[in-house]
C-alpha cells in the first residue's frame, strides 16, 4: 500500500510523476450542465446499519467479473436500485431520479451496446480532462446519512488513454458528499476511484478524501491499491462507508482490497447527503475518449454481493 499525500496546491506525488488532482483543477473544469427527472430513487425504511456489520464480507459473491448476471431490481427491497432498463437507449439515465452533471464535452446516456444484466447500461464518454461526468442523487438521504453499502458493475474500454502532461490520470467512479463537521461552508468528498499510471501501464484502485474549499492545514489524502484492473471486461465494485469510526471498505470482483479498505486517517466523516457515480477525470490525455459503462447500481443499509440483484 502507498499513501499518497496531495499537497496544498493539489499535487499528487506518485512514483516519479507529479499531477494536480485537487480542488483547483476540479474548479477549472468550467460550468457543469445538469439534467434531472421528477422521479425519485426508491427509498426503504430505517437508518443505515453499517456500524453493526463492521467485519462484514459484503461483496464476496462470485458473479460480475465477466458479466451475465443481474436478476433485476424487483428481486429485493433496496434504498436504491437501478438497472437502467426503464430508460430508453439514447436518453439520459433519469428514470430513477438521477441528475446528470457534466462539463467539457462529457456525455452519459443509456445504450444497448453492452450491459452487465438486462439490455441497458449507462455509457460515459469523456473526450479529455479535467472533466466532470457524474450521475448524482440525494433521494436516499437522510436514511443513508450514517453510512451505506453500495454495489455497481463497470466496464472500461481499452486501451487506456495516455496522460499528455503528467504521468497519471485520476478518475472517480463513486463519490459521497457531506457537510464537514468542523468547518462551515466546507464539503467533504469521500471517493472510490482509479489511477492510471503510464509508467507501469496499470489501472489501479484508489481511496481519496478531499475537502472543498480546503481548510488551512488540510492536504488531500489518497491511498492506492497495486492491483491492475483489466480493461474490456465487466468488474464488480462493492463498497461500505460508515460515518462512525470512520470506516471504509472496498471489494473488487468479490475480493476485499485491504490496502484501501483500512484507510488510515484522522479526519471524521460527515453525515452523507449526496451520492455521485460516473467517471470524473482530473488530468488531460491523448488517445481518448475515455469510455466506461456502468450497470446494476444498488445502495442499501445491508451488505451486498456481486450477484444481488
Amino acid at each position: 500500500m502507498r499513501t499518497l499525500w496531495l499537497g496544498v496546491l493539489g499535487t499528487l506525488v506518485f512514483g516519479v510523476s507529479m499531477v494536480a488532482c485537487g480542488e483547483e483543477e476540479k474548479a477549472s473544469t468550467g460550468t457543469s450542465t445538469t439534467t434531472s427527472s421528477g422521479a425519485g430513487a426508491t427509498s426503504g425504511g430505517g437508518g443505515a446499519s453499517s456500524s453493526s456489520t463492521g467485519g462484514s464480507t459484503a461483496g464476496s459473491g462470485g458473479e460480475g467479473a465477466t458479466g451475465g448476471g443481474a436478476t433485476g431490481c424487483a428481486a429485493g427491497d433496496y434504498l436504491l436500485c437501478d438497472d437502467f432498463e426503464g430508460d430508453a437507449p439514447g436518453s439520459a439515465p433519469t428514470a430513477k431520479g438521477w441528475q446528470v452533471v457534466q462539463n467539457n464535452g462529457a456525455t452519459s446516456s443509456v445504450d444497448d451496446q453492452r450491459s452487465h444484466g438486462g439490455q441497458h447500461a449507462v455509457h460515459f464518454v469523456t473526450p479529455s480532462g479535467p472533466t466532470v461526468n457524474f450521475l448524482t442523487t440525494k433521494a436516499i438521504f437522510p436514511v443513508a446519512a450514517p453510512g451505506m453499502y453500495g454495489r455497481l458493475h463497470y466496464y472500461v474500454k481499452g486501451p487506456a488513454p495516455v496522460p499528455n502532461n503528467t504521468g497519471v490520470i485520476h478518475s472517480d467512479i463513486v463519490e459521497l458528499e457531506g457537510a464537514d463537521p468542523n468547518h462551515g461552508n466546507t464539503r467533504d468528498l469521500i471517493r472510490w476511484g482509479h489511477i492510471y499510471n503510464k509508467f507501469s501501464n496499470k489501472l489501479t484502485l484508489l481511496w481519496n478524501f478531499e475537502k472543498r474549499p480546503r481548510p488551512a492545514g488540510f492536504n488531500e489524502i489518497g491511498i492506492d491499491d497495486d492491483m491492475d484492473v483489466t480493461t474490456d471486461q465487466w468488474h464488480c465494485l462493492t463498497w461500505r462507508h460508515q460515518q462512525e469510526g470512520p470506516a471504509s471498505q472496498l471489494w473488487h470482483d468479490g475480493e476485499e482490497r485491504m490496502n484501501v479498505t483500512s484507510a488510515d486517517h484522522a479526519e471524521p466523516y460527515p453525515a452523507f447527503n449526496q451520492l455521485n457515480i460516473g467517471w470524473t477525470l482530473y488530468q488531460s490525455f491523448d488517445g481518448g475518449p475515455y469510455e466506461v459503462w456502468i450497470d446494476d447500481v444498488v445502495v442499501d443499509d445491508e451488505p451486498l454481493t456481486c450477484d444481488q440483484p
